[in-house]
């Protein structure tokens, strides 16, 4: 028989008729200030962040005890706290959102007095739930839906990189990833490919600079796109994977060659987003960057 969190909360001597079922997936967030960031990162700033709430939404949060869940990249939903509500008052308007800090709160909202209930400390960050199909409710009454416990691990673990030539992730994410994955994108360099779900064409890119992968791919995010092809849409849409990592002896005119060798091969300058050259003809690395496939910390100048 499956276990389930309500089972867990009344083993602890909590009734569910007074528990909010909260679940944190904010996708207006700046992609540095995801909920699951400020909860692994900076934890302040997601108290504050789950702590403003609407005000049409004072029947749900006005409960007892709030059980708070995170989503984490992978789209795991991993719980936090058990927090005690301890009334509330009306917000501030026109002081910055702590998810969207170039934004400023414009509608009103409450800012709630929490404080963690400890009886449900021991699985923070190790019980995963199932959340159902409700998954667009961030908010749920918890005697109404009993949600399945998936998994309880030992302490809290966030996935392992899958490898550079397993690695496939949304251009979206990648500001979000595991804290370990980073350095070993940031210290890798190569040739990469980005592909439009929505057209199927692809754009073969290459990080030389400092900050490897990581870097390149943030600067994608950052001038949406950063090459003539990648314009023409959001570049958080691209889906990102690793065609080549280079040696540590390769040097810029190395990568500039394979890169465009994995050109020729996928034939992304005629059938992709690598427009304005025949794939088939070399170039210079003084060319590379007219393509957006190195980035600005080079020794080569952007046009």
């Amino acid at each position: 028989m499956p276990i389930t969190f309500n089972s867990i909360l009344l083993g602890h001597g909590i009734d569910p008729s007074a528990v909010a079922l909260v679940r944190h997936q904010d996708n207006r967030a700046d992609r540095d200030r995801t909920p699951y960031k400020l909860w692994r990162d900076h934890h302040e700033d997601f108290m504050e962040y789950q702590r403003r709430q609407s005000t049409t939404r004072r029947n749900i949060f006005g409960r007892t005890y709030w059980a708070v869940f995170v989503v984490t990249p992978g789209g795991d939903t991993v719980f936090d706290q058990l927090y005690h509500q301890q009334g509330y008052a009306p917000g501030v308007l026109g002081i910055t959102k702590v998810q969207s800090p170039g934004k400023v709160e414009e509608e009103p909202y409450d800012t709630y007095e929490i404080a963690v209930d400890n009886r449900l400390s021991e699985f923070s960050g190790t019980l995963l739930i199932e959340w159902g199909e409700g998954y667009i409710q961030y908010t749920q009454y918890a005697e109404r839906n009993d949600k399945r416990v998936r998994e309880l691990r030992p302490s809290f673990k966030e996935e392992e990189f899958p490898g550079f030539l397993r690695f496939i992730k949304p251009l979206s994410e990648i500001a979000s990833l595991p804290k370990g994955w980073v350095p070993r994108l940031q210290e890798a360099k190569g040739v990469y490919l980005l592909t439009c779900p929505r057209t199927h064409e692809q754009y073969v890119g290459s990080a030389a600079g400092e900050g490897g992968f990581y870097e390149r791919w943030r600067q994608h995010l950052a001038v949406n796109g950063g090459a003539v092809g990648l314009q023409s849409r959001q570049a958080s849409n691209y889906q990102v994977s690793v065609l080549e990592v280079a040696g540590s002896r390769d040097s810029l005119q190395d990568i500039v060659e394979i890169e465009q060798l994995w050109i020729r091969k996928l034939q992304s300058a005629e059938m992709g987003l690598n427009r304005g050259r025949a794939g088939n003809v070399p170039l210079k690395a003084t060319d590379c960057c007219w393509l957006g496939c190195v980035d600005s910390s080079s020794a080569i100048p952007t046009p």
